[in-house]
């Protein structure tokens, strides 16, 4: 009797840290951070954890990717790599005449894919429902610009001097530590400098409208159709 209490216990303190450990991670913050670099060497960090660092992803974009999984405050590292696909052979060069008959095959392809695209919205109302739902999500996950230093252009200086009238009518653009300047004299289009930009997700937030995205009749609709829609176009691209 005496050995099975000590097994009841040592279950029941597990179950109650595995309870713990659920409820933490659905009501605790998850921060998100993105640090992108333009200059002469692009990179790009991104990192995705909880508060106490009982796990989170890091991706580091420099030359090659590296993704890096941490659990128990970085203790246990993993480096998950990147699956090599099929060395693609030799292609034989094609005749003009197949080239066109290709050329035409893909635009028969493309315009199918916007008839049946066409049709994925054509319940505006359904999509109307959808739309509110994810925007009331990216609401609460949107990031805020932690700090900038950067200079841009487009191709042509309406363009650029359109950009910057839409990203004047943002209040955070112009906050501290943040300076976006556009360049009206550039030939080329162009982005050089630094900007940090973070935020933070809550996952019973997400899972709760995700749920709603499910459950109301006109949404799920329209995400039905536009999953299927996706699974075709997936299939014809195996084909190829």
């Amino acid at each position: 009797m005496g050995v099975l209490r000590v097994i009841g216990m040592i279950l029941g303190i597990l179950l109650l840290i595995f309870l713990a450990l659920i409820l933490y991670l659905l009501f605790s913050p998850f921060t998100y951070s993105v640090d992108i670099r333009l200059y002469e060497k692009s990179r790009i960090a991104f990192r995705l954890g909880d508060i106490l660092r009982l796990f989170s992803v890091k991706y580091l974009r420099e030359g090659e990717g590296q993704l890096t999984i941490e659990f128990l405050f970085g203790l246990i590292k993993l480096h998950p790599k990147k699956k090599k696909g099929p060395e693609k052979e030799e292609k034989e060069e094609k005749s003009e005449e197949e080239k066109k008959k290709e050329k035409e095959k893909a635009a028969a392809a493309k315009k199918e894919r916007s008839k049946k695209l066409k049709k994925v919205f054509e319940d505006k109302e359904a999509f109307k429902v959808f739309l509110k739902r994810l925007m009331k999500l990216l609401k609460k996950i949107f990031p805020h610009i932690r700090y900038a230093d950067f200079d841009f252009a487009l191709q042509s200086p309406d363009s650029t001097g359109t950009l910057t009238g839409v990203m004047s009518l943002v209040p955070f653009v112009y906050g501290r530590h943040i300076s976006i300047r556009p360049d009206f004299s550039a030939e080329k289009a162009y982005g050089r400098g630094r900007i940090v930009i973070s935020g933070k997700i809550f996952i019973f937030y997400v899972i709760y409208i995700i749920i709603g995205m499910f459950t109301d009749k006109r949404s799920k609709k329209f995400l039905k159709a536009l999953i299927a829609f996706i699974k075709e176009s997936r299939k014809s691209k195996n084909k190829k």
